[in-house]
């Protein structure tokens, strides 16, 4: 069961600089910045009425393309991230329906959360992930 929207990740170029467009021009006030090594990310969290918003830049795209069938080397809104309570449940009932995931089990996201990512073909080639928190 999908509780709400957990975040938009957008993909930036330069994060030092999209940070500065939503803290000072926008006017929203960054909570943290996450750097998660082994994806070789940066990513800047900001919350506009308990939705996530994540600017993320990858210093390595290619590590994302290998790994899990993702491009993060165009900026742009990447995914839609619905949060869920019981995600191996929600995988379960998505596999029975012949949905498939880019990554065969969840992996360690942002924030200590559990990720995985639909497959586009399934999605009408919009990225949507699903996160347990």
């Amino acid at each position: 069961m999908i509780e709400k929207i957990d975040h938009i990740g957008i993909i930036v170029k330069d994060l030092k600089k999209a940070t500065k467009l939503f803290n000072a021009y926008i006017g929203l006030d960054q909570e943290e910045i996450e750097y998660i090594d082994e994806l070789k990310l940066k990513i800047s969290f900001f919350e506009v009425e308990g939705i996530d918003i994540e600017l993320i830049e990858s210093l390595d795209p290619s590590i994302l393309k290998e790994r899990f069938s993702l491009d993060y080397s165009n900026a742009g809104v990447h995914h839609i991230a619905f949060r869920t309570e019981k995600l191996e449940m929600m995988l379960e009932k998505l596999k029975k329906q012949g949905v498939k995931t880019l990554q065969e089990n969840p992996v360690k996201g942002a924030r200590d959360s559990k990720i995985i990512f639909l497959d586009t073909v399934d999605t009408s080639g919009f990225n949507i992930e699903l996160v347990e928190r």
